[in-house]
């Protein structure tokens, strides 16, 4: 794979990497019982890539790093971006292991954090492998590289079915038996076919190890279907290996980021690779269907006092919201003084005429917590994407939760909206309105209600000047509602 071999921080002009760093793999030269933060940051020893000794965790993550790029007046311009997710395989864990995972991502948050994407976060993680007996320990980062929050569940699933005998599999973390993916902020990952290769693994007993990497990938399929999977194995162990997509005997809806692969060997060995990226109910939909809610709007967020420098909801190639981050976006829409500029990440360049397509709206409000919203909509109220109601009442909710079905949780909203202030990117579960929706409940399917508020919320009927607070929102196709920073737009039932 492809390495950038800039420092973090400094600016290359180039085209954008074809390809990009999937995993690092170094060993540390000596055991770590008893070492500090401070010496396994900036001084001890790891062999890394290319027969290369490096001083620290710090050392290793500075020579690998990723990149953003964007356009600018003088070309495409790179910056070098840290990979801030580091696991550590071992035999068994050094002394205070947690207290040192988390002195270990403060460093690299303190060290990076102009660079680290809020969502993200900096995170390490220990996990003990009882085989791991040749190497005091190992490490992994790179962006297949994810270590998902405690108690947080994946929203998506991906599963290896074996083509004959065999039992379906998932990938998974170490000797902990804790699912490997798909989780809301994981952009890739990477798995291998026995344990002690990567992290992630299943245990496949194949005569030829593999390690796949399954991350977006530049293609014309449709966003549905937008990630490609790789063996990164390139040490002859693979001969024969072939992988090609499944055509399924119905395409999905549109609605599902989902894809099926069908991998094989000379020795005839073969599996699916199947996954979906979101399962659940609360995610961002593509397609209208009778009784949804369609997102018209999305309002200026409202924060604690800061000042909001601009803010930008992004976009993929058919200008529906990003609610993965395994989806690649194509365009962001930008408002900055209250005009609406746009920029296209193909062409690295802005991108004047989608911005016209485009307007923000000053609606006023009744009861509010303010006189008026700013709400950018699109021209000819076209939607941002689909909302689907509940099977049962359930409780709106911003942020993740252990339990994910006792909410509706809105949590994708971090990847399809964003807010710079004083030039930091804030997450947008941070800002204070999104506090404001624990009391709110969405209504089910064949209730003829669609929200209840103890505090009320914000409701518009079809034709009406001004939005107004409601403890109850009635369900009519045309009406609309404000589920911060959403304004979404009832459906008929048919």
């Amino acid at each position: 794979m492809r390495v950038m071999t800039v420092q973090i921080g400094d600016l290359i002009r180039e085209e954008q990497p074809s390809e990009e760093v999937a995993i690092v793999v170094a060993i540390a030269s000596t055991a770590s019982d008893g070492i500090t933060a401070d010496d396994f940051f900036l001084r001890k020893k790891f062999d890394g890539p290319g027969q290369r000794q490096f001083s620290g965790l710090a050392g290793l993550i500075e020579h690998f790093p990723t990149s953003f790029s964007y356009g600018t007046d003088f070309g495409v311009e790179s910056v070098a971006v840290p990979f801030s997710h580091v696991y550590f395989l071992c035999n068994r864990n050094p002394g205070r292991a947690e207290r040192l995972a988390v002195e270990l991502a403060q460093k690299i948050e303190r060290r990076w954090k102009a660079a680290i994407d809020p969502i993200v976060g900096a995170r390490i993680s220990f996990l003990e492998f009882s085989n791991a007996l040749l190497d005091p320990l190992k490490v992994f980062f790179g962006a297949g590289i994810f270590i998902p929050p405690p108690n947080e569940q994946p929203v998506g699933t991906l599963e290896i079915e074996p083509l004959g005998r065999g039992i379906i599999q998932e990938p998974t973390l170490g000797e902990t038996r804790r699912p490997a993916g798909l989780y809301r902020a994981q952009s890739a990952l990477v798995f291998a076919s026995m344990p002690g290769l990567a992290p992630a693994a299943v245990d496949l007993a194949l005569a030829h190890p593999f390690m796949f990497f399954l991350a977006p990938g530049r293609s014309s399929l449709p966003p549905q279907r937008p990630l490609h999977a790789i063996n990164l194995q390139h040490d002859g162990s693979h001969p024969g290996y072939k992988i090609r997509r499944n055509e399924p005997e119905l395409e999905p809806d549109g609605d599902d980021i989902a894809d099926e692969f069908v991998v094989s060997f000379e020795d005839n060995n073969a599996f699916l690779l199947r996954y979906r990226a979101d399962i659940r109910p609360s995610r961002l939909r593509r397609c209208p269907r009778p009784g949804r809610l369609a997102i018209t709007g999305v309002i200026e967020p409202r924060t604690n006092g800061k000042p909001v420098s601009h803010w930008w909801v992004d976009l993929d190639s058919d200008g529906i919201m990003i609610g993965s981050a395994l989806a690649s976006k194509a365009r962001s829409v930008a408002v900055f003084k209250g005009n609406v500029h746009s920029y296209n990440w193909r062409a690295f360049a802005r991108d004047r005429r989608s911005a016209r397509d485009c307007r923000v709206e000053r609606a006023p409000v009744q009861g509010g917590p303010a006189p008026h919203l700013h709400i950018l909509r699109k021209l000819g109220a076209k939607p941002f994407g689909y909302l689907q109601r509940p099977s049962e009442p359930s409780w709106v909710s911003y942020r993740a939760t252990p339990d994910k079905a006792e909410s509706y949780s809105l949590d994708w909203l971090e990847f399809a909206v964003g807010v710079e202030m004083a030039f930091q990117r804030e997450a947008l579960t941070a800002l204070s309105q999104l506090t404001e929706g624990a009391d709110i409940m969405l209504g089910p399917a064949d209730a003829n209600w669609a929200v209840r508020a103890p505090n009320g919320v914000l409701y518009r009927e079809l034709g009406a000047a001004k939005f107004r607070r409601v403890e109850e929102a009635p369900w009519r196709p045309g009406g609309e509602l404000v589920l911060d920073p959403l304004v979404l737009t009832m459906l008929g039932d048919r």
